[in-house]
């Protein structure tokens, strides 16, 4: 059984480079906080293929639009999702 290749997640296919670098303010602070989130399904197993990658994209952009979050890259892969 020969294992699969994916193309990991490159930053410079996002351009975030200056988006990571962005400091944001508020009332009376000013902050820059970044989140590194990897999510993988049990077992690894190859699941996050066709209309799976669909919802998901579609659930999580929600999310983030709910929760005035600014999501800078979203990179799916077969067996995990950064």
């Amino acid at each position: 059984m020969t294992k699969k290749l994916y193309t990991h997640f490159n930053p410079e296919v996002h351009k975030i480079e200056s988006k990571i670098a962005t400091v944001r303010t508020s009332h009376h602070c000013k902050y820059n906080i970044n989140y590194h989130i990897i999510w993988i399904p049990k077992y690894r197993k190859p699941i996050l293929t066709g209309k799976v990658v669909e919802v998901l994209k579609a659930i999580i952009e929600g999310q983030c639009q709910e929760m005035s979050i600014s999501n800078l890259a979203l990179e799916i892969m077969p067996d995990h999702l950064h």
